[in-house]
């Protein structure tokens, strides 16, 4: 069993024109780890911290980003493997629209070429400008 974790950095700016705004600049970039073969099992481990701009699409505006997402796949026999999936992000600001989404999935290898995969999710958003509850999937 071999054994390996990399961790990635990348920086980027972005450039954002909003509704009667000037251009600003938005700085981003991911910080990464990726992970196998944790506590002597054959187990993949990724997560990662990403920023950068959020586009309002309705509103016309740019908007800071920042967002955490990971995933944990086990493969728990040959042709098996389990996977284990979240996500979550939040547009910085005074009125921040905030999501995640959770998923659970499982994948047959019928072939080298053919897989068979079937999961569940859920999702959850929230956007204070709107009256209502949060929307849940």
């Amino acid at each position: 069993m071999t054994r390996t974790v990399r961790l990635r950095a990348s920086a980027s700016a972005s450039e954002g024109r909003g509704v009667g705004a000037g251009p600003r600049l938005f700085p981003g970039g991911a910080l990464e780890l990726e992970s196998t073969a944790l506590a002597g099992r054959r187990v993949h481990l990724t997560a990662a911290l990403r920023a950068g701009p959020a586009v309002d699409r309705y509103g016309g505006d740019v908007f800071e980003r920042l967002g955490l997402d990971g995933a944990l796949a086990w493969p728990l026999a040959p042709r098996w493997t389990i996977e284990a999936l979240g996500a979550a992000g939040r547009v910085l600001g005074a009125f921040g629209y905030e999501a995640a989404r959770g998923d659970l999935r499982a994948a047959w290898q019928a072939s080298r070429r053919l897989t068979f995969s079937g999961g569940a999710f859920s999702e959850w958003h929230q956007d204070p400008r709107l009256p209502q509850a949060p929307a849940s999937f």
